[in-house]
C-alpha cells in the first residue's frame, strides 16, 4: 500500500471507536498567503486547505484546487469525501487529529512570527544533529551530507551551521528552483531521489505526501541507509504512522501554525522505535 492508503486505513480503524464529532465535517477553508519573515528572508508564497471536524486537518498544495469549498460537504463523513487530493488529505488529518497520540516531546512556540520560525528551525536542526551523532562517521569522506527536500530557508540556515556538513536542497516550485538560499543552490525536485540516495540525512516536508513523492523518498532512504527526518504541517496527525512506515523522526506542527500571528504554536516530536538507523 502507498503511505496515503496506510493513513486512510488507520483512519477507518479509528472511526470504529471514535465519537461521531471526529468524522463529521463542520467547516472548510482555503488560505493563500505571501510572507517575508525578515527583510533578508525569501518570500513565501503558499496555500493550504483546512478541514474542521472535532479537530483540524491541513494540506498544503500548489496550483489550483478544484472543489473543496462545497457547503454540501458540511455534516458529511470526512472519510467518505472524494475529490481534490488536498481535500482528502486534510479530511484524514482532521479525523486523526482527534485520535490519542504519544509524542516523545511537545514544545510550545511563542513570540513573534519570526521568533517562532527561528525556534521551530532550532528544533529541526537539533533533531538532525542528534541523528548525525547517532550515525557515527559520515557515509563517505569527512563531511556529513544533508538534503532539504522542500526548501525551508530557516532550516537551511540552521543546517549549514552544523559542523562538518554539506547541505543540498531540492524543490519543485519554479520560483525556488535555481535560487541560492543561505548559500545553498536549490536543484529541481527531479533530482530529489538522487540527492536522498547520496545523503546521510534527508529533511523533508509534509508536502511530499501531497505531491506523491513521499513513498519513493522513504523507499530510497531504506534502500540506501539514509536517515529520514520529516517536518510536517500537512498531515501533522500522521506522525505516528510515518514513524511506523520508515521515517526516523517526525517534527509535526498541528494547526494553528507559527504563522498565525501572536498565537502560540505547538511542535510535537515523534521518533521511530529503531531510530536512527
Amino acid at each position: 500500500m502507498s503511505i496515503l492508503e496506510v493513513v486512510h486505513s488507520a483512519a477507518l480503524r479509528y472511526e470504529l471507536q471514535a465519537p461521531s464529532s471526529a468524522v463529521e465535517i463542520r467547516g472548510l477553508w482555503r488560505q493563500e498567503y505571501v510572507l517575508r519573515l525578515t527583510s533578508t528572508s525569501s518570500v513565501l508564497a503558499l496555500q493550504f486547505m483546512m478541514v474542521q471536524t472535532g479537530g483540524s486537518g491541513c494540506c498544503y498544495f500548489d496550483g489550483v484546487l478544484d472543489g473543496g469549498m462545497d457547503a454540501g460537504l458540511l455534516g458529511a463523513n470526512a472519510l467518505h469525501v472524494r475529490g481534490a487530493k488536498a481535500l482528502e488529505i486534510a479530511c484524514l488529518d482532521a479525523v486523526l487529529s482527534c485520535a490519542p497520540q504519544a509524542p516523545r516531546e511537545e514544545i510550545a512556540l511563542r513570540g513573534s512570527v519570526s521568533e517562532k520560525a527561528q525556534a521551530r528551525s532550532g528544533i529541526v536542526v537539533r533533531e538532525v544533529a542528534a541523528v548525525l551523532n547517532a550515525r557515527g562517521a559520515p557515509r563517505s569522506g569527512s563531511r556529513y551530507r544533508i538534503v532539504n527536500v522542500g526548501v525551508v530557508g530557516e532550516f537551511i540556515a540552521g543546517l549549514t551551521g552544523l559542523p562538518s556538513t554539506t547541505v543540498r536542497a531540492t524543490d519543485f516550485s519554479p520560483t525556488v528552483v535555481g535560487s541560492v538560499v543561505h548559500g545553498v543552490h536549490v536543484d529541481s525536485g527531479m533530482r530529489t531521489l538522487d540527492e536522498v540516495a547520496a545523503a546521510d540525512v534527508a529533511v523533508v516536508t509534509g508536502m511530499t505526501l501531497w505531491n506523491g513523492t513521499l513513498d519513493e523518498i522513504i523507499a530510497a532512504c531504506q534502500r540506501e541507509g539514509t536517515s529520514l527526518v520529516m517536518f510536517t504541517e500537512t498531515g501533522a496527525s500522521f506522525a505516528p504512522i510515518y514513524c511506523a512506515e520508515g521515517v526516523d523522526v517526525v517534527i509535526s506542527e498541528p494547526y494553528p501554525f507559527y504563522l498565525s500571528g501572536p498565537t502560540d504554536a505547538l511542535v510535537r516530536i515523534f521518533v521511530a522505535q529503531d531510530s536512527p538507523k
